[in-house]
């Protein structure tokens, strides 16, 4: 029929393809890394160089611990040193001319290995006294201030905030950021590691983070007899202020 409409133009070929899909879920954001500083030997804090919220870069001294009579041994030891490589050296020089024996030498030796040892302990004990950061990262807690006593510890969980990290712990710094997001049973399969995302949280509410898939749990969380899986996202660049 001559009389039907050319409708060619509001026509197109059917391609195959993949309809683009969104994933949403929520979660909490969280450290990358992170640990609580304590010093290697019980003590009262002498000076803290930092404050919750400062940037700090790795070996950076955070802290100082109280030395008491540190500064007095070392002069006395060292003191000792001296006089002990000083006998030394002369009874080597004299057990090369012959002129003692090597028993006498060997004596002379071992008073000087002796010393020399002990220098360095206390030159060791010297060093543990400066809390230095292991990592670059920021501040983000404070457990103790200048003259707190606090102790060594193994406990070094960010999540821990009892009594015992407290009187451990004179700083916690951490290390990037990272969103923990639960994702339901029927969308976890259509993730893959190093995906992009992009993440919204309540403080900015407008902006949207950018972000790529790190960890897929393989271990299902059942709750309210919802199932889903724990997903790592980590922040690139543009992280939460």
């Amino acid at each position: 029929n001559n009389n039907q409409n050319d409708i060619s133009s509001f026509t197109t070929f059917a391609e195959k393809g993949s309809l683009p899909g969104l994933i949403t879920a929520s979660g909490q954001l969280e450290p990358e890394k992170s640990i609580s500083l304590s010093p290697k030997r019980q003590g009262f804090i002498e000076e803290i160089y930092v404050k919750t919220g400062d940037l700090v870069n790795k070996n950076q001294i955070i802290a100082k611990m109280e030395g008491g009579d540190l500064v007095y041994r070392l002069n006395e030891l060292n003191a000792e040193y001296q006089k002990q490589k000083a006998n030394h050296e002369r009874r080597l020089f004299l057990y090369k001319e012959g002129a003692i024996s090597k028993e006498k030498y060997e004596d002379y030796k071992n008073l000087f290995l002796i010393s020399e040892a002990r220098l360095k302990q206390l030159g060791v004990e010297e060093t543990d006294l400066s809390i230095l950061a292991p990592f670059k990262g920021r501040i983000t807690n404070s457990f103790a201030e200048e003259g707190s006593f606090v102790s060594p510890s193994s406990n070094t969980s960010i999540s821990s905030s009892s009594k015992t990290t407290r009187n451990s712990s004179i700083v916690e710094i951490s290390q990037g950021l990272e969103v923990i997001a639960k994702v339901p049973e029927s969308d976890v399969g259509r993730l893959e590691i190093g995906q992009n995302a992009k993440v919204r949280v309540d403080s900015f509410p407008t902006e949207r983070f950018k972000a790529k898939v790190k960890e897929i749990s393989p271990r299902a969380i059942k709750d309210n007899n919802v199932t889903s899986f724990e997903v790592k996202l980590l922040l690139l660049n543009s992280s939460p202020k």
